[in-house]
């Protein structure tokens, strides 16, 4: 009987084996690793075109609906309960006195080291964004409305402090719905009864601050400070909105179309009652990733050119520009 030996493996077949092995592992790893970065990459500019999206959303309907009084000219508006305005400057009131003023509908200030130039009153943003620019633009909000029973009462202060009772086309009458005497006499002045149906709306008076300020992540994000009630508490619109530049657009001739762009700085003191539409540019933040650097220089609004600082290059970044009529500016809708 013949008894044949069983070979086995020899030691070089086995490191044969164990190399195919490892390559075939790394090549699976670095499979993984591959797919795992491009679904971050995807992830991040999902999200930066997200909160691009909003961002763009609400500076578009704030500059919109800026500088709408109900049909009515400003200087059309009688106010009512000593309401004084306080001038651009407000000193360090960012609230009742710098805010309620219907004859400035929208203003830009340029952005600075660490406050926001151009007279903006102190107090107004905290944890600014340096050198972002702010805007503000006033306004009677037709999406809050009271009816007349209403007005003084505790269904009217929770909408809000300043109304404008409107005769749509005619005059107008602003008053502090908290204070009593001035509740009778905006409706003293504007009655209903001499009036036809629904030509007198109860809008309530809006003044909106927006920034960019680094809060509680200290991530930047786009902020919205709203001079209403008794606070001026930012509210976090969206988050990731790193860089904000400004400029607006002047009709200077009266024909409703644009002559030239200027910052705030450029519009000067006099003149925003020429600004027709304001260009908004935006830097976006995405996730930090790894392997990666954004160095680019940015082209933004009104000839800022920014460029991350290096301690945040390793973030996505994606840029938008967006042109936004003043609607309330470029059609008759005023009496005389």
């Amino acid at each position: 009987m013949n008894h044949h030996r069983q070979g086995g493996i020899s030691i070089v077949e086995l490191l044969v084996a164990v190399a195919v092995g490892l390559i075939l592992t790394i090549g699976l790893i670095s499979m993984f690793v591959s797919s795992k970065q491009g679904y971050r990459v995807q992830e991040s500019r999902s999200r930066m075109q997200e909160n691009a999206r909003f961002a763009a959303d609400y500076l578009t309907r704030a500059v919109r609906l800026a500088d709408f009084w109900g049909s009515v000219a400003p200087r059309k508006i009688t106010a009512y309960g000593a309401l004084t305005y306080a001038g651009n400057s407000g000193g360090s009131n960012c609230k009742d006195s710098w805010a309620i003023d219907p004859g400035t509908g929208i203003r830009g200030y340029d952005g600075g080291g660490s406050y926001p130039g151009n007279s903006l009153p102190t107090g107004c943003i905290s944890n600014y964004v340096a050198n972002s620019d702010a805007l503000v633009v006033r306004y009677a909000d037709p999406d809050n409305v009271v009816t007349t029973a209403n007005l003084g009462t505790t269904a009217s202060a929770a909408n809000g402090k300043y109304f404008l009772r409107v005769l749509t086309g005619k005059n107008a009458a602003l008053f502090n719905s908290k204070t009593g005497t001035a509740v009778t006499s905006a409706i003293t002045a504007i009655p209903e009864a001499a009036a036809t149906p629904g030509a007198v709306i109860n809008y309530r008076f809006q003044s909106e601050l927006y920034y960019l300020g680094n809060f509680d992540t200290n991530t930047p994000s786009l902020y919205v400070t709203r001079n209403q009630v008794d606070d001026t508490a930012a509210t976090p619109l969206v988050d990731g909105i790193e860089m904000m530049q400004l400029e607006y657009g002047l009709d200077t001739d009266g024909d409703t179309l644009v002559d030239r762009y200027a910052n705030a700085t450029g519009v000067g003191t006099d003149n925003w009652g020429q600004v027709i539409s304001a260009r908004i540019s935006l830097v976006v933040r995405g996730d930090s990733l790894d392997n990666f650097s954004d160095d680019s220089t940015y082209s933004m609004a009104g000839g800022y050119s920014y460029t991350p600082p290096s301690s945040v290059q390793k973030f996505q970044r994606l840029q938008i520009v967006k042109e936004v009529q003043i609607r309330n500016r470029v059609k008759p809708r005023r009496s005389d």
